[in-house]
């Protein structure tokens, strides 16, 4: 018995879940940590045979063993419905996985023996036990590999299958990485902003599949495999705003960063890391952005296309963006413009920028000034063309923005702030225009609910 379950749990189990492991990301040592699970339901097999060899707990040794391992493989399964962790989840499927292979070997090799001595053939039927338990446990490990592989990967139709299964919720003060996190040393990641608000029928997050899958293709050009799916991440969201009980709305920042693996700029293997924090934030530029901000145009220009992805939200590129604004606010301005590398006008900071000439809106392109293509700034467009007005894309120079005769900035945490002045000449008369005005009150009734035209951007709570 100890020979055989071993043998079988050992080459049986390993290959289907030590590929699975490997395929999320978990290098050898992780594997086989996790793997070592294995050992436990093979204890419960031997202790409940040396249980059953003095007292028949269950009528007979066989109809023991087919109890208490099947009753170990389907508390496994079930449990990954309250698994608090990813990693927990990994815990529970390695010990479902071998618990099930102990199960289907217990199980063939049982109902061998019973039908040799329920027909007179014990001798001979005994003698191919091994065999037939060799086969159940290969029919259990292909199943259960075949229900763990489906199941991490959201196929399987269970409820605690889910993507909350896999989420962990840190308390604020717990939040922390490791100092020599790849992320942290290298600025290799990406990230989203997304803002939730409250709305006539409760707390509502503002065109939350848009961010993620700009999260997702930020990974992609970045090339970091993301362990999770679109719907994981959104359903992930709003489970972190709906345990924060945050009633008035607020910001989430998710984020992908690469931990803790080896150092140096070498990307390959680096584990990674998932996370979304939520928290009340006000007017990102002030209580006065309503009324006029004044910009400068910053001495760094943004990224040349040909140095780094400007069609990706990544972390590292944003200290372009930093210096750009600490710049503007040293000089007492309010934010800062950034031109391209041919001088240009590109983007803000945070934030893309509209400008109205002779009552249309026009933008830089996102592609040819290299700026990030912004989903406020889609949402902008989408309400200008519903109120009538015109929106193209188009190449500005700087002087174009000082005749301009309106001019506003969009983003998410900034939302939509008109321009009182930029490089101290004066936009307009100084005041919020006409055009300006009235996209700002339709996108703050299109984000709290009260434009059912674009109830299709809120996901509810």
């Amino acid at each position: 018995i100890f020979a055989t379950t071993f043998v079988q749990t050992q080459s049986l189990g390993y290959l289907p879940l030590n590929a699975l492991l490997t395929r999320m990301g978990l290098d050898s040592d992780q594997a086989a940590s996790f793997f070592s699970l294995a050992m436990l339901p093979w204890s419960f097999k031997i202790i409940a045979g040396l249980l059953v060899d003095g007292v028949p707990l269950f009528g007979s040794r066989r109809r023991s063993y087919l109890l208490l391992s099947g009753l170990t493989a389907a508390a496994a399964w079930l449990m990954m419905g309250f698994s608090p962790s990813h990693y927990h989840l990994l815990l529970v499927l390695a010990f479902g996985m071998n618990s099930a292979i102990v199960f289907g070997s217990t199980t063939s090799g049982g109902l061998l023996v019973e039908a040799g001595q329920r027909f007179g053939m014990s001798g001979r039927l005994s003698s191919l036990r091994t065999v037939a338990q060799f086969l159940g446990a290969g029919l259990a490990a292909a199943i259960s590999g075949y229900l763990a592989d489906h199941t991490m990967n959201g196929k399987f139709p269970l409820a605690w299958t889910s993507a909350a299964a896999a989420v962990t919720l840190v308390d604020w003060d717990d939040a922390k990485v490791h100092v020599l996190s790849f992320t942290l040393h290298y600025g290799m990641g990406a990230f989203e902003g997304i803002r939730a608000y409250k709305t006539p029928t409760g707390v509502a997050i503002f065109r939350l599949r848009e961010h993620m899958e700009r999260l997702l293709r930020s990974c992609k050009i970045l090339m970091i495999d993301v362990p999770y799916t679109l719907s994981d991440l959104c359903d992930a969201a709003k489970e972190v705003v709906r345990v924060n009980d945050l009633p008035e709305g607020c910001y989430l920042r998710p984020i992908v960063y690469l931990g803790y693996g080896e150092m140096g700029v070498n990307p390959i293997g680096a584990p990674v890391n998932t996370a979304i924090a939520a928290w009340p934030w006000g007017a990102y530029l002030g209580d006065h952005a309503t009324s006029g901000v004044r910009m400068k145009i910053s001495s760094w220009a943004r990224h040349a296309p040909g140095a780094m992805p400007t069609a990706s939200k990544t972390i590292g590129g944003y200290v372009n963006a930093s210096l750009a604004k600490a710049e503007a606010i040293r000089a007492g301005y309010d934010e800062a413009i950034m031109l391209g590398p041919d001088g240009k006008v590109s983007e803000c900071t945070g934030e893309n920028l509209f400008i109205v000439r002779d009552g249309h809106l026009v933008s830089p392109p996102p592609s040819d000034a290299g700026a990030l293509r912004g989903i406020t700034q889609s949402s902008i467009v989408k309400i200008a063309n519903d109120l009538g007005h015109e929106v193209s894309f188009e190449v500005l120079r700087r002087d174009d923005l000082y005749v301009a005769d309106e001019a506003f900035l969009t983003g998410t945490a900034a939302e939509v702030v008109p321009l009182e002045s930029v490089d101290d000449r004066v936009i307009g008369d100084g005041k919020p225009g006409p055009i300006t005005s009235e996209i700002m009150t339709t996108y703050h009734q299109a984000i709290r609910g009260e434009r059912p035209q674009y109830e299709d951007w809120l996901t509810r709570i």
